[in-house]
């Protein structure tokens, strides 16, 4: 599948505020090929911190090319996230499934659809799976890199600032206990980073949606292991290892804006069958 052409991808793009004007959140809808459209929406749901700017890029090419496959996409910020509303240390797990859960249906309300496909990556993909697993009515769900032990990921999050703060010689930012700490540039809470260290998706109880794909790009993040614990509930879970960059790896000199081709059209291709 070849790319858009920027004048005709960005033609797709209506950016815009939901969600109610003192919370509001940001989000960019991507209008679906007129000659190809497709009953079923898709809802992008990104990382946080360093993870979000880095796998920016990767995550606008793969809106454009659900929308020039004939999906109506939406990708959005969480509260306390790029442009959205609130402030980097207001941010919380819990306030973040509520925005996805808002995110679902303004996808539905503008693209008149009832069948929604959500694509989460690293913890958007955890995020997205915790959602579905309280609700029924999710066609599919692609968890690409998922943060399945938040312990780990917290851990590795405090690693990668550490090593950054050895290559630049820096000296770590004092911060009053209570408030929050600072993780590559981000504002963490103490609170959100507790709520993190209790994430483990290996103890979800139902199914996320009615089909699952689960992606790697390298095998280090025991999405086998859940994609065992998916099917172990009867889910129809799909597991594809494609060993491609990852998009959110902070690279030491050199290009951090990865676009890993493969792995995006392989999420296309499969929201494609699944909703044929």
């Amino acid at each position: 599948m070849l790319p858009q052409s920027r004048t005709q991808a960005e033609n797709t793009m209506q950016p815009f505020y939901f969600g109610g004007s003192e919370k509001s959140l940001f989000g960019i809808y991507h209008s679906p090929s007129s000659d190809r459209t497709r009953h079923c929406g898709i809802l992008i749901c990104h990382p946080i911190g360093h993870e979000y700017i880095l796998g920016y890029r990767a995550l606008r090419q793969l809106a454009y090319q659900l929308a020039r496959a004939g999906f109506a996409v939406l990708r959005f910020d969480y509260y306390g996230c790029g442009d959205s509303a609130g402030d980097g240390h207001e941010g919380s797990l819990a306030r973040w499934m509520n925005d996805i859960e808002t995110a679902i249906e303004e996808t539905r309300r503008r693209g008149g659809l009832s069948r929604i496909c959500l694509v989460g990556a690293r913890l958007g993909a955890a995020l997205s799976l915790l959602v579905g697993s309280q609700r029924p009515d999710l066609e599919g769900l692609v968890l690409w890199d998922p943060v399945v032990d938040g312990e780990n990921y917290v851990n590795d999050l405090i690693a990668q600032h550490q090593e950054w703060l050895n290559e630049t010689a820096r000296t770590p930012t004092s911060q009053p206990s209570g408030q929050t700490v600072e993780v590559l540039g981000f504002p963490i809470s103490h609170e959100l980073q507790e709520n993190l260290q209790r994430v483990d998706l290996l103890t979800i109880r139902r199914p996320p949606a009615k089909h699952v794909l689960m992606l790697e790009s390298d095998k280090i993040f025991s999405g086998m292991e859940l994609h065992d614990h998916l099917m172990g509930m009867g889910a129809d879970s799909e597991y594809q290892h494609i060993p491609t960059p990852r998009a959110w790896l902070r690279k030491r000199g050199g290009d951090n804006v990865v676009v890993p081709r493969e792995m995006l059209q392989a999420i296309v291709s499969w929201v494609a069958k699944i909703t044929t």
